[in-house]
């Protein structure tokens, strides 16, 4: 193994972990606030992702930036539609209810949206559409992307944000 392939793991495990970090994060505060584990946040994760494939697919005005905030708003908007479905429909009827009926309908709730996800959506790979250009940089003989960047970046800020 050379350097340049530690530096590029290096790299690939910041971004990736810190994607991670931020998803327990929502747990943490989900659990927080509803004293509920809820195992279908990282699934409403998953949903976002989805809006934000194919509004960035439909959207486009001329300038990255705004149509990457555009992407950010819808899918935080079709995230934050459906927690509430969610909560509304699933949680809320259940709030005085012993602990247990939630946890299981916190699974079922999960499991309804990854195999609802397939049969909608499918299971193939999507490439997500080009928003930002291509930047890539060499650094040590690793490749580091804009993406690495925004996500390295955004991480530590709304972790430190949720501490206000």
């Amino acid at each position: 193994m050379h350097l340049s392939d530690f530096v590029q793991q290096l790299v690939n495990g910041l971004a990736y972990g810190a994607i991670i970090a931020l998803i327990a994060l929502g747990y943490t505060m989900v659990y927080g606030v509803l004293q509920l584990i809820n195992f279908a946040h990282s699934d409403i994760f998953m949903v976002g992702a989805y809006i934000a494939y194919y509004a960035g697919r439909h959207i486009y005005t001329g300038s990255p930036v705004l149509t990457l905030a555009l992407v950010f708003i819808v899918a935080m908007a079709g995230c934050s539609l459906l927690g509430l479905f969610i909560e509304r429909f699933a949680y809320r009827p259940l709030r005085t209810s012993p602990r247990l009926n939630s946890l299981i309908t916190a699974i079922g709730v999960s499991f309804l949206l990854e195999y609802g996800g397939q049969i909608v959506l499918g299971a193939d790979i999507k490439t997500f559409p080009p928003i930002l250009p291509e930047g890539r940089h060499q650094w040590y003989g690793c490749i580091c992307t804009i993406l690495h960047v925004i996500v390295t970046v955004t991480h530590p800020v709304l972790m430190l944000a949720r501490g206000f």
